[in-house]
């Protein structure tokens, strides 16, 4: 639980994770909860509205759920918890972590079951006209219910915010895509490593991407 020991060490959020799943002492869980906030504090800073849609059904249930769970919360806690945090099966539900609720304990409230409907999350905020400038999509992208969460992306940009930027994560290594290629807007990011809120977070600046791609090209010259 030392700061500079957490940031010097640079152990991943998830390997803290798997860590509190084997461990039954309630002070070693405190621990590392506290272990996992200072990790994920140490990463950048998100900025703008940020919407985060977390799958929950029973296809993430077990390690990709873990995962899942603790790679959306610490999205959502460096953007500083502006916007909304969304679980969704085949039926959206806004989820609250609690302004002071570590990591670890609000992805322990986290349970899988029922099917599959990517677009309900983006229904649910075209409905609604909830604004984001970033929408994180955490799923193992096995639709089998409802539509598709492009054709509801599509609705939501021309009703809601035509420059949201949409960051589809998957935690599975099935190799599916929910969005066509050539999408400016949306990105996608595989696998469960911490290097996708930094890349989220660089992404969310007013230069985005190609700002990136233009500061390399001055550094290489």
């Amino acid at each position: 639980t030392d700061p500079q020991a957490i940031r010097n060490a640079k152990i991943l959020p998830f390997r803290f994770a798997q860590a509190w799943q084997q461990v039954k002492a309630g002070w070693l869980k405190e621990a590392l909860e506290k272990a996992v906030d200072l990790s994920v504090d140490c990463l950048p800073a998100i900025e703008g509205r940020t919407a985060v849609l977390l799958d929950v059904s029973g296809s993430m249930d077990g390690q990709f759920l873990t995962a899942g769970a603790v790679l959306a919360l610490s999205v959502y806690r460096r953007a500083g918890q502006k916007g909304n945090f969304i679980l969704f099966n085949t039926e959206p539900k806004s989820f609250d972590m609690g302004g002071h609720c570590p990591i670890l304990a609000a992805a322990a409230k986290v349970e899988a079951n029922g099917g599959t409907d990517t677009g309900c999350g983006l229904r649910y905020m075209t409905r609604r006209h909830i604004c984001a400038d970033n929408i994180v999509i955490v799923t193992d992208e096995q639709q089998n219910a409802g539509s598709s969460f492009y054709s509801e992306l599509k609705r939501y940009r021309a009703a809601v915010n035509p420059d949201a930027k949409t960051f589809v994560v998957n935690v599975a290594p099935y190799g599916t895509a929910m969005v066509p290629a050539g999408d400016p807007l949306t990105s996608y990011c595989y696998g469960w490593s911490d290097n996708i809120v930094s890349f989220i977070a660089r992404s969310s600046n007013l230069g985005g991407l190609v700002h990136q791609v233009e500061n390399l090209e001055l550094q290489s010259r």
